[in-house]
């Protein structure tokens, strides 16, 4: 689908018209060449999956028109940044966690296994940069009423998956964790019903 409208984006005749419904005559006209570009490109694909894939572009397309029109695209594009880093961080800790040679214990991975979501991660941007052996650093902010117990098992995991799968992809996408205590994360404590009580900081 992407190379499909990718195509069709340098033509202007080829552009769908956001201001009207995808049941004008031009729109259609618009669609159907999408679909076929799709089945084109993109094989093996069916019809039924190009042509729902390229109304979820244009309602896409729509969308993105309106947040610019009454002003919200900067903040959803600083929203969609955070859940990027957030789906970033439960992946390395997560792929940490799993993988073998893990430093921690069948207890504590299971502890750790309960931090894994969403309340117990900074959405934060975090500072990089790169040390003296050309790795890149990242120093994150703390969340202000996180546990040293909860910080140990984030630490842990992340960094086992950087250096154990990372490196062996490309050494050069190494990072090194490092923590800030003078730079908090705005994070609040979420409802304690959702995390576990001995992620708190007492």
């Amino acid at each position: 689908m992407r190379n499909a409208t990718k195509k069709l984006k340098s033509e202007k005749s080829a552009e769908f018209d956001v201001h009207s419904n995808l049941d004008s005559s031009h729109n259609k006209g618009i669609l159907e060449r999408v679909v076929e570009g799709a089945m084109a490109y993109d094989n093996p694909t069916s019809q039924d999956k190009a042509m729902e894939a390229a109304k979820r572009h244009f309602r896409a397309l729509k969308q993105k028109t309106s947040r610019k029109t009454n002003g919200t695209e900067s903040k959803h594009k600083q929203q969609a940044r955070r859940n990027s880093r957030m789906s970033q961080k439960k992946k390395f800790r997560s792929g940490g966690l799993n993988h073998p040679g893990c430093p921690l214990n069948a207890e504590q991975k299971a502890r750790a296994r309960l931090i894994m979501i969403p309340e117990c991660m900074s959405s934060d941007e975090d500072e990089i940069d790169i040390d003296d052996q050309g790795r890149e650093c990242r120093t994150v902010r703390e969340i202000p009423w996180e546990s040293e117990e909860m910080k140990y098992y984030k630490s842990v995991t992340w960094n086992h998956y950087v250096q154990n799968v990372l490196y062996a992809r490309d050494a050069k996408r190494v990072q090194i964790l490092r923590r800030n205590g003078q730079t908090y994360s705005e994070r609040q404590c979420p409802d304690q019903s959702k995390i576990p009580v001995w992620s708190i900081k007492l």
